[in-house]
């Protein structure tokens, strides 16, 4: 149990919202991938019908009168044109998408088939009709220069036939030819009808648009509920803990004295022992003092955690750590630990109350936890807990400080044997490192990713994995990557996705490789010297990809 902050009494009496269920369903389809989906069931559907058109032409072509060259020439075009169609949509339908090559391919067939069609049956007959129905589907294509370029080609072939037929350079010799037609009409249908399939164009361009924005906003709006329902699961976790908080009543302890610490009323309680207001001999509560709850100091495992916690603690020296002045046993064997009373909020109540941080001020908490670590790791100490409720932002003389709290399940490398055997899991699964998850050895890397896993959570709003249950939470994070951060919060820069993907690559040798190192980066992206980590971000997930 860390350090309890005034935010953990506040917290009791803040009202509740019920957590939203889980369910196993999988995730909706978002933006550019929705979108994708789309494009390709339209080239199935507009496929499978311009095939079908194309072979009922075709089946007419031998009625109609026409030269044989004219009809091998239609025939030609048909047949160009209903393959392709049909290739794109057995494609679209097989692989799922309907890419940009085949959608230039299939429009460049279309232009060139749709003028020797024309011709064919007659430029000034309602043929160009059929051409605007295409223009509809070609227009909106996700590549908008290329369903232009389409559109501009069909109005252009078909306003060049139009010019040389009224002209009198080509015989006018479709199924349903002008001959005697009024050469204004001739000059009318040569300048509108260009024009109409150029607004058939813009129009499904506009539907394009409408389309997109509407899907953003699903996409946001599920970015939104998902991170709330995140949210709703953190704060149920916990709320048993925020529960047993008390509003600074008498406890068991209240009153007895700790050299020249008097202990007041409960400040805060946890798992494994309860925080008193600590007073000197001028009544000044200046201090906090953890107490072993009764009944664990028999708990030899639980025992050892809590004593090393202040050992450790005691012995570290940086403005970012909770500082130990103290700790023991009382006369009747009690352990306990005298501790700085930092004042504030830790992170997890910062996030209920905001869940998402300023990119700046995840910057700062990075870095200054990081000064922190630093120091731990220098003396070969793991903390293994790293989580948004063991990071306070302490007030200290009109600013803001960000400490690091609770080394109760910190290992000493190399000197650990007796407190934590091999293949133990300890930490808080939805922070945990790949190889923590796995029961591996660990090493201050592992220190590093948990506290990229808290930035990913104060960034985007949700933990980097969860699951219904902390075991199956455990095989998602040893199994690889979280989505990527920038899907979820599309705002964040560049440089900070890059920064994450460093801190939770899942292989160590990949990751940022230490406290040092992570805050000279730090100092890099707000120097807008971002060439390093990007380069680093990228060999890290060509390794192992962001999921889908």
């Amino acid at each position: 149990m860390g350090q309890m902050s005034e935010v953990d009494l506040r917290a009791a009496t803040r009202p509740f919202t019920p957590p939203v269920p889980t369910t196993a369903t999988p995730p909706p389809r978002r933006g550019p991938e929705f979108l994708v989906g789309e494009e390709a069931a339209r080239a199935r559907s507009f496929g499978l019908i311009i095939a079908q058109l194309c072979l009922l032409v075709l089946g007419c072509v031998p009625c109609l009168g026409q030269t044989w060259p004219l009809d091998l020439a239609v025939a030609v075009a048909l047949l160009g044109l209903g393959g392709m169609s049909i290739a794109c949509a057995i494609y679209a339908w097989r692989l799922g998408r309907y890419p940009l090559s085949l959608f230039r391919l299939h429009g460049l067939v279309a232009v060139l088939a749709a003028a020797v069609i024309q011709y064919y049956l007659g430029v000034f007959s309602p043929t160009a009709v059929a051409v605007a129905l295409g223009l509809a589907f070609f227009g909106q294509g996700n590549d908008g220069p290329t369903a232009w370029g389409i559109g501009i080609g069909a109005a252009g072939s078909y306003s060049l036939l139009a010019v040389l037929l009224t002209a009198g350079v080509l015989d006018d010799r479709g199924v349903f030819a002008a001959v005697g037609a009024p050469l204004a009409g001739k000059v009318f249908m040569a300048a509108v009808v260009p024009v109409v399939m150029l607004l058939t164009v813009a129009q499904a361009r506009a539907n394009r648009r409408a389309t997109r924005a509407l899907v953003a906003q699903v996409a946001e709006a599920t970015r939104q509920a998902e991170g709330e329902a995140a949210r709703h699961r953190e704060v149920a976790k916990e709320l048993d803990a925020v529960r047993l908080a008390g509003a600074r009543q008498p406890g068991r302890w209240t009153g007895l004295s700790l050299g020249a610490v008097t202990l007041g009323g409960v400040i805060g309680r946890g798992a494994t022992g309860e925080v008193y207001a600590g007073f000197d001999e001028h009544g000044n509560a200046n201090v906090a003092v953890k107490v072993l709850r009764p009944g664990l100091a028999s708990d030899q495992v639980t025992l050892a955690r809590f004593e090393r916690e202040g050992k450790i603690a005691e012995g570290l020296t940086s403005p970012h750590v909770v500082r130990v002045h103290a700790w023991g046993r009382a006369d009747d064997g009690t352990p306990y630990i005298v501790m700085e009373r930092a004042m504030g909020d830790d992170l997890a109540a910062v996030l209920r109350d905001s869940p998402r941080l300023p990119e700046g001020e995840v910057l700062r908490m990075l870095s200054e936890s990081a000064h922190a670590l630093a120091e731990a790791h220098q003396w070969g100490v793991v903390h293994r807990d790293i989580k948004p409720s063991n990071l306070m932002l302490a007030q200290e003389g009109g600013r803001t400080r960000w400490k690091l709290l609770d080394f109760g399940v910190a290992t000493i490398t190399g000197a650990d044997s007796t407190v934590t055997s091999a293949g133990d899991v300890v930490g808080t699964p939805n922070y945990m490192s790949p190889e923590q998850a796995r029961g591996d050895d660990i090493d201050e890397r592992s220190d590093l990713y948990s506290l990229g896993a808290v930035a990913y959570r104060a960034l985007t709003g949700r933990v980097p994995h969860d699951a219904p249950t902390p075991v199956a939470t455990l095989l998602r994070i040893a199994e690889g990557r979280p989505r990527s951060p920038r899907s979820l919060a599309p705002g964040l820069s560049p440089a900070m996705g890059d920064l994450l993907a460093l801190m939770l690559a899942p292989e160590r040798e990949l990751r940022v490789q230490s406290a040092g190192e992570l805050r000279a980066l730090i100092d890099e992206i707000r120097a807008g010297q971002t060439m390093d980590v990007r380069r680093r971000a990228a060999r890290a997930l060509a390794q192992s990809a962001w999921a889908a």
